[in-house]
């Protein structure tokens, strides 16, 4: 309607009918295709990183969005406990671009699929030398053994205690090298074959230092990483990507609000996920338009 109006092309009718009947026409299959290219346009528009070895940094963080109380919905999306005051719920996993704030792969299912499990939906979007920063929940002996199958580097806070009088190497103040064995008990997202396949140990560095930036509680933080090498990667550059990692949580939080996604409106598995699809999609477009903004102005 919009570019019809600028270029005195015909006028679209407002009614909202036709846009219902197209997009269902639509095949899923096509909405992670454009989600990939709008994040790759995106890409292209801004800037490489510099830190980091100029390494592509990817965030991975999750959330969980309210569907409307339909039988479709329902099955599909089971509520925690089965009441009528218990609504369907989505759990979606995304990727995003540390250059662009482009959203780059999303993987859903209800909430009975863990957020670890929707990360291993979406390695295949990842490439060796990426560098995943993630928040405490994906820092954790399997995620962090599973990257450096494939090569690629973790970064991120966890909730494994860290002792720093058991280091292994000392490689500066609140800057060490501890190793780190695998469980016992198998993992409960891979394959016994998989679990087998991950080594005993796994050498770690772990990083202690505040983050301060104008704006933000000065706080102490504690990430591993398997970012090994302390002249190439710096303790300080470290805790900036982490700092970087704490603003793109908080856009998806400020996403489900400013595109009214805490509850979504279809009525259908299939058309929520054209629904979720369709907001990220503008999303990227706006980053794809800062960027050309930054980069001309």
């Amino acid at each position: 309607q919009a570019l019809f109006l600028l270029e005195g092309g015909p006028r679209i009718s407002e009614d909202d009918g036709a846009y219902c009947r197209a997009r269902r026409r639509l095949p899923l299959s096509e909405f992670p295709k454009a989600l990939a290219a709008t994040a790759q346009a995106a890409e292209q528009a801004v800037t490489p990183l510099t830190w980091l070895q100029g390494r592509p940094v990817k965030v991975v963080d999750g959330s969980s969005l309210t569907l409307p109380d339909t039988p479709a919905n329902r099955a599909a999306y089971p509520p925690v406990e089965a009441s009528p005051r218990h609504f369907p719920m989505l759990r979606l996993v995304v990727l995003f671009s540390v250059a662009s704030g482009a959203i780059l792969a999303l993987a859903q299912g209800n909430l009975f699929a863990s957020e670890l499990s929707l990360l291993g939906l979406l390695l295949g979007q990842l490439a060796p030398a990426d560098i995943v920063v993630g928040d405490r929940g994906f820092g954790n002996f399997v995620i962090l053994a599973v990257l450096r199958g494939l090569g690629i580097d973790f970064l991120g806070r966890s909730v494994r205690r860290v002792d720093g009088r058991r280091r292994v190497r000392r490689l500066g103040q609140q800057d060490w090298l501890v190793v780190w064995k695998k469980g016992a008990a198998p993992s409960l997202w891979l394959s016994l074959a998989q679990w087998a396949g991950l080594p005993a140990q796994l050498t770690v560095r772990v990083v202690r230092g505040r983050c301060f930036q104008k704006g933000f509680r000065v706080r102490q933080v504690t990430l591993v990483t398997t970012l090994l090498d302390a002249e190439l990667y710096t303790a300080q550059e470290l805790l900036q990507a982490s700092l970087r990692r704490w603003r793109l949580e908080m856009c998806l939080d400020d996403l489900k609000t400013t595109l009214q996604m805490e509850m979504l409106r279809s009525h259908s598995p299939a058309m929520v996920q054209k629904e979720l699809y369709a907001r990220l999609l503008g999303h990227n477009l706006v980053r794809w338009t800062m960027g050309q903004a930054a980069r001309e102005h």
